[in-house]
């Protein structure tokens, strides 16, 4: 038996719930592997980290791994977790909310190193979806999303030594106390 035919990007629409998500924040020489995000009409609206939703019973850590291997055959080793957000946007008409835990990830040995011709075209639930290598000026000169994405993003361009440089990470304050 074939497996069901994909759709394309643009056919995506959001949850009517909540939705967790893991993501991770790929920057390699000077580049940061995103994802296309396209509107109903196929219009490119945007770009994110690739990652997914996250199921029952598993860490974000673990979602961000599986979604890797899924989508790209990397084996992710140790992610850091640099912030959690939430990204409560519009698509198509139809409201949105992610709870987004953003993670930084490294390219594993032995995959190729980021070039502008670096596509992959993937099959993501049924959803046709590319990711690519994109240098960090371009992405940030764009719309990212989560949009706390492109703080993140652009703290990692104000080191010395971009392939180098930490991903700062920001603290949140404990959650308010509810009686």
């Amino acid at each position: 038996m074939s497996p069901p035919a994909s759709r394309p990007a643009q056919e995506w629409t959001p949850s009517t719930r909540i939705r967790p998500i893991a993501i991770g924040l790929c920057v390699d020489v000077g580049h940061v592997l995103l994802m296309e995000v396209r509107r109903g009409d196929g219009k490119l609206i945007g770009h994110r980290p690739p990652g997914g939703g996250i199921e029952f019973m598993e860490s974000a850590e673990a979602a961000v791994i599986r979604e890797f291997t899924e989508e790209l055959g990397w084996r992710i080793v140790q992610p850091r977790l640099l912030e959690t957000c939430e990204n409560l946007f519009e698509h198509e008409g139809r409201p949105g909310h992610e709870i987004v835990f953003i993670f930084a990830v490294e390219r594993p040995q032995g995959t190729s190193p980021p070039s502008e011709a670096g596509r992959f075209d993937i099959v993501d639930g049924g959803i046709d979806v590319a990711i690519r290598w994109m240098p960090v000026e371009e992405a940030l000169a764009g719309t990212l999303f989560p949009p706390a994405l492109a703080k993140l993003l652009g703290a990692r361009t104000t080191g010395a030594d971009q392939a180098s440089a930490p991903i700062p990470t920001r603290r949140s304050e404990p959650p308010a106390r509810i009686s």
